[in-house]
């Protein structure tokens, strides 16, 4: 990602008060499901995987975390690496440690990038959805104008501002017939918080 999706990212979460740092791990992790997802076939996944995604300048680092042990030893190398080798990634390594050893993929930063793409309209569709309903939950029990806007057999869709009101069949007015377009006074009886 270039530090314009970083900047992007900061502008969003002001404006749509939304924790920036909640936003960084949730990317982190839905690139961590994609790294996973693009493995060639076959290849397994490290056990402990960590993706970071640096705060300034948008450069993205995937860690795998192996067991360091003897030579000979080492039967997963994909969990496991030699103390040889995890001492050319840091001198101070040790027997038993843990190393975290870069296996960030070449070409990784285009699926990192439509990746956050869809986390970040996912989580604005989730604030919105989250604003919504705080707004109208408080008109719960109320009275609202709101605008015919289709006719089914069994409701009656209304629009309500920034969302939709139903309103079953059997709870209008005996006789009453409505038209798309009208505007009608609906009593606002339960609120919910949709998943779409």
């Amino acid at each position: 990602m270039k530090s314009e999706v970083i900047d992007a990212i900061r502008m969003l979460a002001k404006e749509k008060e939304i924790s920036e740092d909640t936003l960084f791990q949730t990317i982190e992790e839905a690139l961590k499901a994609a790294y996973k997802k693009n493995l060639p076939k076959g290849e397994a996944a490290p056990n402990n995987l960590d993706v970071t995604v640096n705060r300034q300048d948008g450069s993205i680092s995937v860690y795998a975390r192996k067991l360091i042990l003897e030579d000979e030893e080492i039967e997963d190398p994909t969990n496991q690496i030699s103390l040889k080798d995890a001492q050319k990634i840091n001198p101070n390594y040790q027997m038993g440690d843990i190393a975290e050893v870069d296996v960030t993929p070449s070409g990784f930063l285009r699926v990192a990038a439509q990746t956050a793409k869809q986390v970040i309209i996912q989580h604005i569709r989730e604030a919105e959805r989250g604003k919504i309903y705080d707004e109208y939950i408080e008109k719960e029990n109320e009275i609202m104008t709101g605008i015919v806007e289709r006719i089914e057999p069994k409701a009656i869709y209304i629009d309500l501002g920034r969302t939709e009101g139903v309103l079953d069949r059997d709870e209008m007015i005996p006789g009453e017939v409505l038209h798309d377009e009208d505007h009608i006074k609906v009593y606002i009886l339960e609120v919910h918080k949709t998943s779409q």
